[in-house]
C-alpha cells in the first residue's frame, strides 16, 4: 500500500520519535491519545487540554527525554500546522519545567 500511495503523491507517516528521544510505551500511548483527540486543532479544545495536562504529567512521571526537533516532527506528522507545532513544543517544555519545579518544592 505504501509504495502505491507514494506514487500517487500521498504522504503516509506513522508519527514516531527518533533516536535522540527516550519515550516509554506508556508515554507514547499518551502522545497518541492526545494527537487522536486534538486532531491538529490549535488552540487546544477543553478536552484536548485535559489530555495535554495528562501527557505532560505522564511524561514527567515516566522520566522521558524528548528532543525538541523530534517533538516538532512528531507534532507535524500528527497533523499540526507549523505555527501550532512551534507553540506546542515550546509549551511542552515550559509546562514540564513548571510542573517539575512545583513537585520539587512539594517534596519532603
Amino acid at each position: 500500500v505504501l509504495p502505491a500511495a507514494s506514487v500517487a503523491g500521498a504522504r503516509c507517516t506513522r508519527p514516531a520519535f527518533g533516536p535522540r528521544s527516550a519515550v516509554t510505551p506508556a508515554a507514547e500511548m499518551l502522545f497518541t491519545r492526545f494527537a487522536d483527540t486534538a486532531d491538529g486543532e490549535w488552540p487546544l479544545t477543553d478536552r484536548a487540554q485535559g489530555l495535554w495536562d495528562e501527557l505532560v504529567s505522564g511524561c514527567l512521571a515516566e522520566q522521558v527525554a524528548i528532543d525538541r526537533a523530534e517533538l516538532g516532527r512528531w507534532l507535524a506528522d500528527s497533523g499540526w500546522e507549523q505555527e501550532a507545532v512551534t507553540a506546542l513544543a515550546d509549551r511542552f517544555f515550559a509546562d514540564s519545567e513548571w510542573l517539575a519545579k512545583r513537585l520539587a518544592v512539594m517534596a519532603p
